[in-house]
C-alpha cells in the first residue's frame, strides 16, 4: 500500500475534545463500546468527532471503519468493557496511515475533517480520502464521490465503491439508475444493486466468479439431497426482512434443488435470471429452465409457467399451450390451474364452453381452499350454471370464501346478511363486513355502502362525520349525490351549498339524473334566502327560550319576534293548503323540512313549559292561550281531540282502572295540525286499564321524535338536535299514514281499534314493522295482528 508521503512529519496536534454523545437509554458513548445501529447491525465505537457544524461516530463494522452520522436516529449499547478506552492519539493514527493501513487513513482525515485532536485541514484531509480510495477502501471512494460536483464522476466513484461490496455505495448507485442522475435510468441495474444492497458481502470478493464456479461444479455434479427441504430454505433466505442471509447461498441453494429436478427451484431460478436481480440477467438460463419446468412433475411450477404463456409475460403469448400446461398441472393437483381451467370453460374463449366441466373444476379447486374457486362456485350454484340452484351450499362457499380473504366474497356475505333472505338478517355483521372491503381492500362500492350505513344508523350508530368520509372516498355517482345532500344540509359537515353544487355536477357527470332536480334548487337563491329565513327564526328562539332565566318570557322572547312570523306564516299557509287533503304530501324538498325541523323544536321547548311536573319553567309567564295564540298566529290549525287515539294524543300521565277504554280526562295541550298534517299531538291525562296502558310506561317513556320534554326525551338524541330530522304523520280522512319519507307507510284503516295495523307491505315481518315504523306512540300494547309499537329493540325488551 501506498505510504503518505506528503503529510507533514510532525502533525499539528493538540488535546482532544470531549464529545458526548448519549444512546436511547441516556447512558454517554465510551470508546470501544459495541452499540446496535438502527439497521440492526452491530459494530464497534472507534471515535467520537464533531465540529460547529455536526457530530458523528466512526465505527468498525468489521473489515473497515465507517461514519454513522448523529441525527435523530437512535442507537443502544450492546456490551462494555469494564476499562475506559482514551480518545486515540493523533500521532499513532498518523503512524500507521503512513504504513499504508487504510483504515488508519480513513481515522486520520475523519479527524482532519472535524479538527478534533487535530488541526482541521480539509485539502489534507481530501488528498488522504484519495489514497485510502487507491488502497481499495470503499467507503473512501463513496465519501470522496459524495464531495464532486460532476454528477457522472460522483456516480463512477460510487460504483467502485459498490463493486468493492461497500453497502451505502450499492443503495446510492440503485437510487442513481432508479432517477437517472449522473447515468441513463436503468431499471435492471437499478434492482441488481439494491437486491445485491439487501444481502450481505464480504468486501473484496469477487462474488460473481465464486457463484459461477459452484454453479458450474452444481450441474456437472448434482448432489443428492432432499430437493423439496433445500428450495424452501433457499426461499426463506430470499425473503427474509429482520436477518439478512448470503444470497450467494440461496442461489447455489436453489441450483442444487433444480438439478435434483425440483419444478419450482426451477422456476425461481428462470424468474431471477430474467429479471436479473440477485444474478446478472440471461436469457439463455432462463429459458432452459422454464423447459425444464414444464417436464417437471411439480403442478404448481408447471400451472405458474401455463400463466405466464398466457399473459404473454416474457414469452410470446401462447393460450394453446398454456391451456396444454393448465391440464397437466390441474391433473397433478394444482389448483391454480384448476380454477384457470374452470374459467376457461366457462368463458368459452379458448376452449368450448361447458358451464358443467367449469362447476367441476372449480369445486374441485374449491376443495382445496382456493379462494377464487370457492366464490366462483358459490356463483354457479346461486344462479344454477352448471350445476343446480343451492343457496344454502352456496352461502357455505362464499363464507369460506370470504375467511380466506376473498374480496368478492366478503362483499357479497355482507349483501346476504343485509338481506337477511339466504342467511340471518343481521345489519351489525353486514356493516362489519362490508367496512372490512372498504378499510383494507379499498372497495369503492364498500366504502358507499359504510358511508350510507353510517348515514341511516343502520348496523351502527349513527354518525353523519364518518357518513361524509366515506362518501368522500368512494367517487361514485351515488355518492357524490349523498354527499351532496349532506354538504346541503350540513349534515356531519359545515352546510356549504358551493360544495353541494360541486357534488351535485360531479354526480350528474356520472349520469345520476336527480342530481339536476337538486342544482335547479340550488339555482335560486332568492328562494332559498326567504324559505332558510323561517327556519332562522324559530331556530333562533329555540336557543333563546332555552336559555331564558327571566320571568316574562311571553314579552321578553316571543312578542319581540312577533313581526317576523308574518312571512312564516304566509309560507305554512301555503304548505297547508295543497291539494291534497286524502293523500300525504309531495315528497318534501330540504327546504321545507328545514323550516317544519326547527319549527317542531321550539315548539317541544314552549311544551315543556306547560307540562305540569316541570318546577324550572313555573316560573315564566307563558300560558296556554298565549302558547295557542303563537301557532294561530304563524298559521297552524289547533286541535281538541275528544277520543283517545295515538296519533292525536301524546300521553302524558295514567290513572290505572280496572277495565274499560282509554278515556281522555284532560288534554294539557292541544294538537297542532298543517292542513292534514301532524305537527304535534294534544298531550292528555287518559284512565285506562294496565293491559292497554300502563302506569310508568306509557307515561315515562323516552319519545323519540320528540327534543325537548322532561322525562321523556333520550340524552344521547340531544347531541343529535342539530339534525334535520322532521317525521311526517297524515290524517287522511278514513285513514292514517305514518313517517312517511322516513321509512316505510303505516296505514290504520279501522280507526274504531287504532292498534290493528295493515301495513302497505304486507309482506314484512314483525320485526321489520317495527324498524319502519319508529312508532310515535308511547304506549305499551299487545293487541292482535302486532306485537309492540316500540321501535327500538332496547325499549322493546323491557314492554316485553
Amino acid at each position: 500500500m501506498s505510504k503518505l508521503d506528503f503529510l507533514p512529519k510532525e502533525l499539528e496536534t493538540f488535546p482532544r475534545k470531549s464529545v458526548a454523545i448519549a444512546y436511547e437509554d441516556g447512558s454517554l458513548a465510551q470508546i470501544n463500546d459495541l452499540m446496535q445501529l438502527p439497521t440492526g447491525e452491530q459494530v464497534r465505537v472507534v471515535d467520537m468527532l464533531e465540529d460547529d457544524n455536526s457530530r458523528c461516530l466512526l465505527i468498525d463494522v468489521g473489515d473497515y471503519f465507517d461514519y454513522f452520522s448523529i441525527g435523530e436516529d437512535q442507537f443502544k449499547l450492546i456490551r462494555r468493557d469494564d476499562s475506559f478506552a482514551e480518545y486515540p492519539l493523533a500521532e499513532e493514527v498518523a503512524r500507521h496511515a503512513r504504513q499504508g493501513d487504510f483504515n488508519a487513513m480513513f481515522h486520520l482525515y475523519s479527524m482532519m475533517e472535524y479538527g478534533n485532536g487535530i488541526q482541521k485541514n480539509r485539502e489534507i484531509s481530501h488528498q488522504i480520502k484519495k489514497q485510502a480510495a487507491k488502497s481499495g477502501h470503499g467507503p473512501s471512494y463513496y465519501h470522496l464521490g459524495s464531495w464532486q460536483s460532476n454528477l457522472s464522476l460522483r456516480h463512477t466513484l460510487y460504483l467502485y465503491a459498490a463493486e468493492i461490496g461497500y453497502i451505502p455505495a450499492m443503495r446510492a448507485v440503485a437510487w442513481h439508475f432508479e432517477i437517472a442522475r449522473g447515468v441513463e435510468k436503468d431499471e435492471l441495474n437499478q434492482n441488481f444493486w439494491r437486491a445485491h444492497a439487501n444481502g450481505i458481502y464480504k468486501m473484496g470478493v469477487s462474488w460473481e466468479e465464486v457463484l459461477d464456479a459452484r454453479i458450474a461444479q452444481l450441474r456437472l455434479a448434482p448432489e443428492d439431497c432432499d430437493r423439496e427441504s433445500i428450495f424452501k430454505r433457499a426461499m426463506e433466505i430470499l425473503i427474509s426482512k429482520e436477518d439478512k442471509k448470503d444470497i450467494l447461498l440461496a442461489i447455489e441453494l436453489l441450483e442444487m434443488s433444480a438439478s435434483a429436478g425440483y419444478g419450482s427451484a426451477q422456476m425461481k431460478l428462470a424468474e431471477l435470471y430474467l429479471q436479473g436481480h440477485l444474478v446478472r440477467q440471461n436469457k439463455e438460463a432462463a429459458s432452459s429452465f422454464f423447459a425444464k419446468v414444464a417436464e417437471s412433475d411439480d403442478g404448481d411450477a408447471v400451472g405458474k409457467l401455463a400463466q405466464r404463456y398466457a399473459d404473454g409475460k416474457d414469452a410470446e403469448q401462447n393460450s394453446t399451450y398454456a391451456i396444454q400446461l393448465w391440464q397437466r398441472a390441474a391433473e397433478l393437483g394444482d389448483r391454480d390451474a384448476q380454477y384457470a381451467l374452470g374459467n376457461q370453460y366457462q368463458q368459452g374463449e379458448h376452449l368450448e364452453k361447458n358451464v358443467a366441466l367449469a362447476f367441476s373444476f372449480f369445486e374441485c379447486a374449491a376443495k382445496q381452499k382456493h379462494p377464487m374457486a370457492l366464490f366462483s362456485a358459490g356463483l354457479c350454484l346461486e344462479s344454477g350454471t352448471g350445476a343446480e340452484v343451492d343457496m344454502e351450499k352456496a352461502a357455505v362457499f362464499f363464507q369460506e370464501s370470504a375467511d380466506l380473504k376473498c374480496t368478492q366474497a366478503i362483499l357479497k356475505m355482507a349483501e346476504l346478511f343485509e338481506a337477511g333472505n339466504v342467511v340471518e338478517n343481521n345489519p351489525e355483521k353486514a356493516f362489519s363486513l362490508y367496512k372490512i372491503a372498504a378499510d383494507v381492500y379499498h372497495i369503492a362500492q364498500a366504502k358507499f355502502k359504510v358511508a350510507y350505513m353510517y348515514e341511516h344508523g343502520i348496523g351502527v350508530a349513527q354518525q353523519y362525520k364518518e357518513a361524509v368520509l366515506y362518501y368522500d372516498s368512494c367517487y361514485l355517482p351515488e355518492s357524490y349525490f349523498r354527499l351532496g345532500l349532506m354538504h346541503k344540509m350540513g349534515l356531519g359537515t359545515m352546510e356549504n351549498r358551493e360544495t353541494a353544487r360541486g357534488n351535485f355536477e360531479c354526480a350528474l357527470q356520472a349520469g345520476h339524473v336527480e342530481a339536476m332536480h337538486e342544482l335547479e334548487l340550488l339555482s335560486i337563491p332568492a328562494e332559498y334566502e326567504i324559505e332558510s329565513d323561517h327556519a332562522h327564526v324559530f331556530w333562533c328562539m329555540f336557543y333563546d327560550v332555552d336559555r331564558y332565566e327571566g320571568d316574562s318570557l311571553w314579552e321578553d322572547v316571543i312578542l319581540k319576534k312577533w313581526e317576523r312570523f308574518r312571512d312564516a306564516r304566509q309560507y305554512f299557509s301555503e304548505q297547508k293548503n295543497r291539494k291534497c287533503a286524502y293523500k300525504p304530501w309531495p315528497p318534501t324538498t330540504w327546504f321545507e323540512l328545514d323550516a317544519l325541523f326547527h319549527a317542531a323544536r321550539t315548539n317541544e321547548s314552549l311544551i315543556s313549559l306547560l307540562h305540569p311536573e316541570n318546577p324550572r319553567y313555573r316560573r315564566t309567564n307563558l300560558t296556554l292561550d298565549k302558547y295557542i295564540s303563537l301557532f294561530e298566529h304563524v298559521g297552524f290549525d289547533i286541535h281538541w281531540p275528544t277520543q283517545f287515539h295515538p296519533f292525536h294524543c301524546e300521553v302524558v300521565e295514567v290513572e290505572q282502572t280496572e277495565g274499560g277504554d282509554i278515556e281522555i280526562v284532560e288534554t294539557l295541550w292541544p294538537e297542532i295540525m298543517l292542513g292534514n298534517l301532524m305537527f304535534s299531538r294534544a298531550g292528555v291525562r287518559v284512565r285506562a286499564p294496565t293491559h292497554l296502558l300502563t302506569k310508568g310506561i306509557a307515561d315515562r317513556h323516552c319519545l323519540y321524535w320528540c327534543y325537548v320534554r322532561d322525562l321523556r326525551t333520550r340524552s344521547c338524541h340531544e347531541s343529535d338536535s342539530d339534525s334535520i330530522e322532521f317525521r311526517r304523520d297524515f290524517d287522511l280522512g278514513d285513514r292514517y299514514a305514518y313517517n312517511v319519507d322516513g321509512g316505510s307507510k303505516f296505514e290504520i284503516t279501522d280507526l274504531t281499534n287504532p292498534f290493528e295495523a295493515d301495513f302497505v307491505d304486507s309482506d314484512l315481518s314483525v320485526e321489520e314493522r317495527i324498524s319502519l315504523l319508529r312508532y310515535r306512540c308511547a304506549v305499551n300494547v299487545e293487541y292482535p295482528n302486532f306485537e309492540t309499537f316500540w321501535p327500538y329493540e332496547d325499549y322493546y325488551e323491557e314492554v316485553k
